[in-house]
């Protein structure tokens, strides 16, 4: 296992309000995260999608405000803007599969303000605070992150979110799970 120690006043793969994965109805073909900075937005993906194209699945959101998405085939983002509940439903065609063809929907409930964090109990070899390095008295967390506790959409939006990681996720990767997609995924971020 390999662990990657950020500096950042972030944390990231709570348990409550981010980081827990919810499943669609009907099997968890599909799932949503919440995010644990911004409560209104969550990623969503469809963590074993076959070889089924594009053209099978289809994506709409409901909820609060005007929801805005980003999405590909397999995953995404949509971004709320207001407190509430809403729902993301996955479409995927009838035809060969997997996963099945049908209706799959994820129940969010958006919240104004960075969602609220269960408190656990620090480890020493994986999380430490310590005053940074800009002289002054705040202080900093160093978030140890492990991607192979972390499904590839969570690996994905910690490296946008700490660029500066890239490099150490990719190594963790190939020393850990080496999921072949997320690797050529990270390369791919290497080079834009």
């Amino acid at each position: 296992m390999s662990i990657i120690s950020v500096h950042g006043p972030n944390t990231f793969g709570t348990t409550q309000g981010g980081g827990t994965s919810i499943p669609s109805s009907g099997g968890g073909i599909a799932q949503a995260t919440k995010d644990p900075t911004n409560g209104l937005k969550y990623s969503f993906s469809v963590p074993n999608p076959g070889a089924r194209p594009a053209a099978d699945f289809d994506w709409t959101f409901t909820g609060p405000g005007n929801p805005v998405a980003q999405t590909d085939r397999f995953s995404g983002t949509v971004t709320y803007t207001t407190a509430g509940a809403g729902t993301i439903v996955l479409t995927v065609a009838a035809g060969a599969g997997p996963p099945a063809g049908g209706t799959y929907t994820i129940t969010t409930a958006p919240t104004a303000g960075v969602p609220r964090m269960v408190e656990e109990e620090p480890q020493a070899s994986q999380q430490s605070v310590e005053p940074d390095d800009d002289g002054d008295d705040t202080q900093e967390m160093d978030v140890a992150f492990d991607p192979a506790a972390h499904t590839v959409t969570e690996v994905i939006g910690f490296v946008e979110d700490y660029p500066d990681t890239l490099d150490d996720v990719i190594a963790a990767e190939e020393a850990g799970k080496g999921r072949s997609t997320l690797l050529q995924h990270l390369e791919s971020m290497r080079s834009s």
